[in-house]
């Protein structure tokens, strides 16, 4: 069981699920959240003094499909920098049953004590409900003698198998003021396609030389390089002497003697990508409904946010429900696009223009053969 942290508060809950990954609710971080920023805390007590240990993380995966407006798919997993403490939680696999309806479950958080209740050190709080409903992605949970609140959003919901606990599933979302139940993200519904795979991507001297890597230790050779343009995200680089000693698509560099990528480095800005995790910032964007996908940054209308010959424009990247709506794009891209829908638009215009002449030239030659038959001589009786 762990707290999330920024700065000197918490922010939500989470539980470990093995000895180096944490997994909690997508709607805790936004698009590009930096790890730098963030800290996990072990124990019963939070505290920010002298007596509090936090752990560093390196990477936040969010669920590519989490829909944050319906609390869809709202799970996300967390990657410490080095082994937990603590022993993880075991998880669900299996989907549960309908008989397991009205079952008692033991609710964990870091969250308040009520609505109004945040405050810079808290307890760990357990609390009992039972289960509602069960459904695709979720369970509802009705509170028997504590209820989720602010806090406790990524806490572990724990039902007992046999001997032990088991997470069946987090914390999601509730009533505003923390009564009437809460619901609950299903962990079975995630636990081939996502946690899985993020699993075994995390695992220990298994990455390939170029791949993305979180630490040395990630690494099957060399070790986990973070270029500076995008220092979020490492890749897996061996040393090297000379270019034949690195794999096809990589340089020898001669200040770091190891094999790099050109820029822009995988995950930097204009990198190519095809899912938000693939940036560094967490945002993959697309300036053409049907152009590559690069990433690129959040920028909320404003070219402020954008590095120099970047501009902020609206994200026509249609794959992921949750894509940034605005990001910085090349102007050079813009101007492409711009000079496509130029074109596009004196071609329609040159089509009505057309059409106009031929209805203009009709109308004419239907008004000067009215007037000719109105001019000839009409027939007299004798």
């Amino acid at each position: 069981m762990i707290a999330l942290v920024r700065r000197t508060t918490i922010f939500c809950s989470g539980a470990l699920i093995s000895p180096r990954v944490v997994v909690t609710a997508a709607h805790c971080f936004e698009e590009g959240s930096d790890p730098k920023t963030i800290q996990v805390v072990f124990g019963n007590m939070v505290t920010f003094d002298d007596r509090a240990e936090p752990a560093s993380i390196v990477d936040i995966r969010l669920h590519p499909s989490f829909e944050r407006a319906t609390f869809g798919h709202d799970i996300a997993l967390v990657l410490l920098a080095r082994d937990a403490p603590v022993a993880p939680f075991a998880f669900a696999r299996a989907p549960p049953s309908q008989a397991m309806l009205d079952a008692e479950v033991r609710v964990v958080g870091f969250g308040a004590n009520g609505f109004s209740g945040r405050t810079r050190e808290r307890d760990k709080h357990s609390g009992t409900a039972t289960i509602a409903a069960i459904e695709d992605h979720q369970i509802r949970f009705s509170a028997v003698s504590g209820n989720a609140c602010i806090g406790d959003s990524g806490g572990p919901v724990l039902s007992r198998l046999g001997e032990t606990e088991t997470v069946i599933a987090i914390t999601s979302f509730g009533a505003a003021n923390c009564n009437g139940g809460f619901h609950g993200t299903r962990l079975d519904a995630y636990a081939n396609h996502f946690i899985d795979s993020y699993f075994s991507e995390a695992s220990r001297h298994v990455v390939e030389p170029g791949a993305r890597c979180y630490a040395d230790d990630n690494c099957a050779l060399g070790r986990c390089f973070r270029p500076e343009d995008a220092p979020r995200r490492g890749y897996c680089a061996p040393s090297c002497r000379e270019e034949s000693e690195c794999p096809r698509g990589m340089r020898c560099d001669a200040r770091t003697g190891a094999c790099l990528h050109p820029t822009p480095s995988p995950g930097a800005i204009g990198a190519a990508c095809e899912l938000p995790w693939d940036c560094g910032r967490g945002v993959c964007g697309r300036a053409e409904a049907s152009g590559p996908s690069r990433c690129s940054l959040s920028c909320l209308g404003s070219d402020i946010a954008c590095p120099e010959n970047f501009a902020c424009r609206p994200n026509l990247f249609a794959t992921a429900e949750t894509a940034t709506r605005n990001a910085c794009f090349r102007r050079s891209e813009i101007v492409h696009r711009a000079s496509r829908l130029t074109s596009g638009l004196s071609f329609a215009m040159a089509i009505l223009g057309g059409v106009l002449c031929i209805w203009m030239f009709r109308v004419r030659r239907a008004a000067a053969t009215r007037r000719n038959e109105s001019r000839r001589p009409t027939a007299t009786m004798s």
